[in-house]
């Protein structure tokens, strides 16, 4: 097998071939490194890369494995995290000077959990500075590209995630969501991004944005990927006062269920407050046609406050990253790049009946789908207005026209009712850009919405697709830094 192709191998066929030892951990993790090399200089994934590490871990597995000690479907597989999700022995930078040379003496919860399952570590992957929305040019380290085409954005604060997931830099990688921050990039990608509830995946040893917005979950490529990482992930953390206790199910075993009968929830209300591109629209309602054909119903919802999602997450994580970063900012304020700066300092701008009133529409927003959950499944929306390249947002007859608005407005409510959320690719721009549709849950119900989304990969090709990257690889890694 060509190295591109073992690069592009779901996690579940290279936990197959690598427990049939047809294929070696250090074999894999090799091609993976080799292609981060080529590719990473233009496409700007990682921020480091750990090859010593994550070629020593993969020797590990090996032996492992050839001694019959298999740990499960993730020994060997070589992954990335988001660079503020600490990693004993490897930087965590945050993409801030602030934490530039920072070396965490232990792993996060998230990184010891998958370490004792036998995955391998390939480095740190890029984002905004401190997962704040905005990239500036005097970030740290410079905003990764998307790998369908480098004249367009990757998305918001996972973005390096997304792009190694895509362009074949790791086979999945653990990201973080407060706004949007894993669904945006994997919508802009045509990955697999999932939030899960809140509480369910342990946040000890995660540089926090929003201590009651934080989500830690996965991009993948495909469903079956994203239900075999968070089997793993997923469980009690001490360390977290918000962590759940909740029983873990076998997620990859359950994947296969009925979903005939199932009814889908759509809001036509609320994409018309919102508005949609004109294409992002139309790959929508192939979708709705898809799901129709595998026998679940569509019914109409409304979620008449749910335009106060956005400012209510706005507002908290704002005030709360504020207090996240108050001591710093008085001793490093010199350090911070400017677009983070502005948007950490406007939180201490904000008051307490601003917090007190965006708290009070977050749980109105929470009653309020907990109540339009009750008559469905799951709730299907676009991922983001628009795909990676913008463009004029419309809906379609029998909606009237309307602008759209940013681009968390199909995200940020999901944050604050910490109800699970995944986006998966549903389709493509003229322009060959990827298209997200995002499926939500009922709190702690993951596996729902990720049968649904899989029986949607069973009958669709959208997740099998892959960057037009191999023809000119050589080009891009030869190409100008920018």
């Amino acid at each position: 097998m060509k190295s591109d192709e073992l690069c592009y191998l779901t996690i579940a066929k290279a936990s197959e071939l690598i427990r049939e030892r047809s294929l070696s951990p250090v074999e894999l993790t090799q091609a993976y490194l080799d292609r981060i090399e080529l590719l990473n200089p233009k496409l700007r994934s990682f921020i480091t890369v750990s090859a010593d590490i994550a070629l020593a871990q993969a020797h590990q597995a090996g032996e492992e494995i050839a001694q019959r000690k298999y740990r499960g479907p993730l020994h060997g597989i070589p992954l990335s995290y988001k660079d503020l999700i600490e990693t004993a022995e490897i930087r965590t930078t945050a993409n801030s000077r602030v934490y530039a040379d920072y070396l965490p003496e232990k792993n996060a919860n998230v990184v010891t959990r998958l370490r004792e399952a036998g995955a391998v570590t390939l480095g740190k992957a890029n984002l905004c500075e401190f997962a704040f929305s905005d990239t500036s040019e005097d970030d740290l380290f410079k905003e990764a590209r998307n790998p369908w085409n480098q004249q367009y954005q990757a998305g918001l604060s996972s973005n390096g995630s997304a792009v190694g997931v895509a362009a074949g830099l790791a086979a999945a990688s653990i990201a973080t969501d407060s706004g949007g921050s894993i669904r945006i990039p994997a919508s802009y990608c045509g990955v697999t991004g999932l939030k899960p509830s809140y509480g369910l995946v342990g946040r000890t040893g995660v540089i926090p944005l929003s201590y009651s917005l934080d989500h830690v979950g996965t991009i993948a490529r495909t469903v079956e990927d994203t239900a075999l990482l968070l089997e793993v992930i997923a469980g009690y953390d001490s360390g977290d006062l918000a962590s759940s206790r909740q029983a873990i199910p076998h997620y990859n075993k359950l994947l296969t269920g009925e979903i005939r009968g199932m009814r889908l929830g759509i809001c036509p209300q609320y994409m018309q407050e919102v508005g949609v591109e004109d294409r992002v629209w139309v790959a929508f309602q192939h979708a709705l046609d898809e799901f129709r054909s595998l026998g679940m119903a569509i019914s109409e919802i409304e979620l008449p406050s749910f335009s106060y999602g956005p400012a209510a997450d706005f507002t908290i994580l704002r005030i709360e990253g504020f207090q996240v970063h108050f001591r710093n900012l008085k001793q490093h304020r010199e350090k911070y790049g400017v677009s983070a700066f502005h948007e950490i300092a406007v939180g201490g701008l904000l008051s307490a009946s601003d917090y007190l009133r965006a708290q009070q529409a977050r749980t109105l927003l929470a009653d309020e789908l907990s109540r339009a959950l009750q008559g469905i499944n799951v709730l299907l929306m676009p991922s983001t207005p628009a795909s990676a390249s913008g463009g004029t947002y419309h809906l379609k007859p029998p909606l009237e026209q309307k602008v759209a608005k940013d681009e968390i407005s199909y995200l940020a409510p999901f944050d604050l009712t910490g109800t699970p959320a995944l986006s998966i690719c549903c389709g493509f721009t003229p322009e060959g850009l990827p298209i997200g549709l995002q499926l939500i849950g009922r709190g702690f119900d993951e596996v729902t919405i990720l049968r649904i989304a899989q029986r949607y990969q069973e009958v669709t090709d959208f997740h099998r697709r892959q960057p037009p990257l191999e023809s000119n690889a050589s080009a891009i890694a030869s190409s100008p830094r920018g």
